[in-house]
């Protein structure tokens, strides 16, 4: 066996790696830090699981969505800790306080190390709370799943929509006792991108990097920042909103530099959803009882089973029923995946010649395109305010 699928629509989801039975398969960082599985051929028996399993081989059957609902979570302090609503927190609770298993992405222990883990209780929650932006290590967390499943725990797994794809994949059939959470994704980075723009500001900043804590949203006085926020224990820290051009990373990512190239042709962005569950920011909520304040979470529920668990989890949440319309006319990825961006192949191209400081030659472009977005409005405003002097100055002005 040689290729399990086409490099260029591997996810990384980590299912051949999980089903090989000889353990032959590794994953490993291409040069941009994304991984991608490699077969150790002296181990394989060409047995085929691998093809078999990969995602991106078939087609995994979406869920069709059942019910909207705009949510905020009641508790506060776990508010503030969530990415955006708190939604994701609720399930996780819902699951837990039943004496179920939750699997999540975290960072909690280095803020390069992003991998899905396993917990048990609610007090480890905020372990899997808040946005990554990069993709996170699956390991044998799927293979952990299906003895959980077995051995008779409820079961709720968080992941973009490809990871769940190959749960689903590896699993082969649906567990009643399995509940997936999949998360509006807009693609993904990679650790590798996310640590060399960390070194970078740490040129300027000096950060301790043995004690980092790197987050990409943040919660003050009644308002949410979106951008890279980086801290260590001795309270030094870089704050830049994305709206700010001189935030490279965030930059990288939201235009697509440095995301992984399987999300420019994602075959989940639809609204035929993979989880159980679909969480994620409530674009275009409009007119709402709610206070939007410290965020508000979409949550899509796809399945019975989910329907019947949010029955019993809506305890935890503030809630208004929203049609299915209003829910996903806001985002874009229920409709299509991001764009490629032109110059996509020559940034990658420049990366491996000069690094990280590649990223400064798009960053120009991208501060040229937020100047014009800024200008545009103001020359506008202008304009009008010209028309109607000459206006008044023709009919008025010798009155």
């Amino acid at each position: 066996m040689k290729n399990i699928c086409s490099p260029i629509n591997c996810s990384g989801c980590f299912a051949c790696f999980n089903v090989c039975p000889r353990t032959a398969i590794t994953m490993q960082s291409d040069s941009y830090g994304f991984l991608y599985p490699v077969i150790d051929v002296d181990k394989c028996i060409d047995c085929g699981l691998c093809v078999k399993v990969c995602p991106a081989n078939k087609v995994i059957k979406g869920n069709h969505i059942i019910r909207a609902l705009a949510v905020i979570l009641k508790a506060p302090e776990a508010l503030l800790e969530s990415a955006s609503g708190g939604a994701a927190s609720a399930i996780a609770c819902g699951i837990l306080e039943q004496g179920g298993i939750v699997y999540g992405c975290s960072s909690v222990d280095n803020c390069f190390d992003v991998r899905h883990v396993r917990i048990n209780g609610i007090d480890s929650i905020s372990k899997i709370r808040g946005s990554k932006y990069v993709q996170s290590l699956i390991n044998n967390t799927f293979a952990d799943v299906k003895k959980d499943l077995s051995d008779g725990y409820i079961v709720g797994y968080f992941g973009t929509p490809c990871q769940i794809a190959g749960l689903k994949s590896f699993l082969k059939f649906d567990y009643k006792n399995l509940f997936t959470i999949d998360l509006v994704c807009h693609g993904v980075s990679s650790v590798k991108f996310l640590k060399d723009a960390v070194d970078e500001y740490n040129k300027k900043y000096v950060f301790d990097k043995q004690n980092l804590k790197v987050k990409f949203r943040e919660k003050r006085s009644g308002t949410i920042k979106y951008g890279l926020f980086i801290q260590d224990l001795t309270n030094m820290s870089y704050r830049q909103r994305f709206v700010n051009p001189k935030d490279a990373f965030t930059m990288g990512f939201l235009k697509g530099y440095t995301i992984r190239e399987s999300c420019f042709s994602c075959k989940y962005t639809n609204i035929y959803r993979q989880g159980d569950f679909t969480v994620g920011d409530y674009w275009g909520l409009g007119k709402t009882q709610l206070n939007r304040d410290n965020g508000v979470s979409l949550l899509l529920i796809n399945t019975s089973k989910a329907n019947i668990l949010f029955n019993q989890i809506q305890k935890f949440l503030y809630c208004e029923e929203r049609s299915i319309e209003n829910a996903v006319k806001g985002n874009g990825r229920f409709r299509y995946p991001l764009s490629k961006p032109k110059l996509y192949e020559e940034f990658h191209q420049q990366y491996l010649k000069i690094g990280w400081k590649a990223i400064s030659k798009y960053r120009l472009k991208y501060k040229m395109q937020y100047y014009k977005a800024q200008i545009r409005p103001a020359l506008a405003n202008i304009t009008m305010l010209r028309m109607l002097y000459l206006f008044f100055v023709k009919y008025f002005g010798n009155k």
